[in-house]
């Protein structure tokens, strides 16, 4: 591959599938099946953007787009962070792949032990941990602050960081209801306040 961005796309891959190995995923899309390894969800979010948008898979935000994907979870769940990214040569994806990740709630004592299992920060807690739905909306409010400096307000659903959560959200409803009975209605609502500016 001689195109600079295609050969990002595979060192992403590489760079992905190298920070999340020896992980696996909470739960198996088959019960009666082990949980599979954890790159399989960076791939298949990746898939879904392709998958959902293929009428602009020659466009650079398409690639931008499976390269985010690919390095979503990298910040969140492994030892990598923005600084590590950006020597690897991923700086330019940094800050979407940065507010696409949750950090603080895993690393605080109060509200690491339940956070895995609930993903609600504890009550006892005086950080300045983001509750779920706060995440949401970093996310939805980045998105269209980089859509005004662009000049492209009314197209901020189609921001990198939308069409790859959007993704990430459909992936992970695929086996919500093995994690939770109520992990299903948390994601269409996390999806509801991502799309709808306002909420």
């Amino acid at each position: 591959m001689n195109d600079p961005i295609q050969t990002k796309f595979r060192d992403a891959l590489d760079f992905a599938t190298d920070a999340h190995k020896g992980q696996k995923r909470k739960t198996s899309p088959n019960p009666s099946e082990p949980p599979p390894d954890f790159i399989t969800h960076p791939i298949a979010v990746m898939t879904m953007v392709v998958a959902t948008e293929s009428e602009s898979f020659h466009s650079l935000p398409l690639l931008d787009c499976m390269i985010i994907a690919l390095l979503h979870d990298v910040i969140e769940d492994t030892k990598h962070t923005r600084e590590t990214l950006t020597d690897a040569g991923f700086g330019q994806w940094v800050d979407d792949i940065y507010v696409l990740s949750r950090r603080k709630p895993q690393e605080c004592e109060r509200c690491a032990p339940q956070w895995d299992e609930t993903h609600k920060i504890s009550a006892d807690c005086q950080s300045d941990c983001q509750t779920n739905w706060d995440y949401i909306r970093a996310i939805r409010e980045y998105a269209i602050e980089k859509a005004d400096k662009r000049g492209r307000r009314i197209g901020w659903r189609y921001e990198p960081v939308i069409r790859v959560k959007k993704a990430d959200v459909a992936h992970n409803m695929e086996t919500a209801d093995m994690l939770s009975p109520t992990m299903g209605e948390r994601y269409k609502k996390g999806l509801h306040m991502l799309l709808t500016e306002g909420a």
